[in-house]
């Protein structure tokens, strides 16, 4: 299922978190031994059963109305979330969604997990991935992503920053969240 996606995007020599080669539970499980896995100096990255369970609940808090539907299997360079939506698709092969707190959006893509990882993030990965803006943010950056970091936005989008690689630095994933969930609450 990752032939592709793996010959695409090489796994890259990043260490791992603690519980690396841990994947999540249920469909999750999937991922196996990349469960911890960085690919591309950080373009994507697995959870593990741990960090799939503080992204589950990191993805709750800013978005409460996707209770039940969440699922998280890895994430991307800038923080978005991947999950499986058990609404939508075979229960045993549910859909994905692309979680984006920075903008507040949830993208439903339609294609089964199955598919997902050697169709969609290889055939369309600048839709899936954003790698064209990776890899313009890579010229600017020499340092790869340490498996919890993102690139998150300096000044967010929604408060006026530029969408531009200028506008971003590397950050704690789980902090970017939380604040960027939290300023965004507080404009709504």
């Amino acid at each position: 299922m990752f032939s592709r996606l793996l010959g695409s995007f090489p796994r890259s020599d990043v260490p791992g978190p603690e519980d690396a080669g841990r994947p999540p539970s249920g469909v999750r499980a999937v991922v196996g031994e990349l469960a911890g896995a960085t690919l591309a100096d950080g373009l994507y990255r697995f959870h593990t059963a741990a960090s799939a369970a503080r992204a589950d609940a990191m993805v709750l808090e800013a978005f409460p109305g996707l209770a039940g539907r969440v699922a998280c299997f890895g994430f991307d360079w800038l923080g978005h979330q991947l999950s499986l939506d058990p609404t939508r698709g075979a229960d045993d092969d549910p859909e994905v969604l692309l979680l984006d707190v920075a903008f507040g959006e949830v993208l439903e893509v339609p294609v089964p997990f199955s598919r997902f990882h050697d169709e969609e993030a290889v055939d369309h990965a600048d839709a899936a991935l954003a790698s064209d803006f990776y890899a313009e943010w890579r010229e600017t950056t020499a340092q790869p992503l340490a498996f919890g970091e993102c690139a998150g936005y300096t000044t967010p989008v929604f408060l006026g920053g530029e969408d531009d690689v200028e506008n971003l630095e590397i950050t704690d994933l789980e902090v970017y969240w939380s604040l960027t969930a939290q300023l965004r609450q507080g404009i709504s």
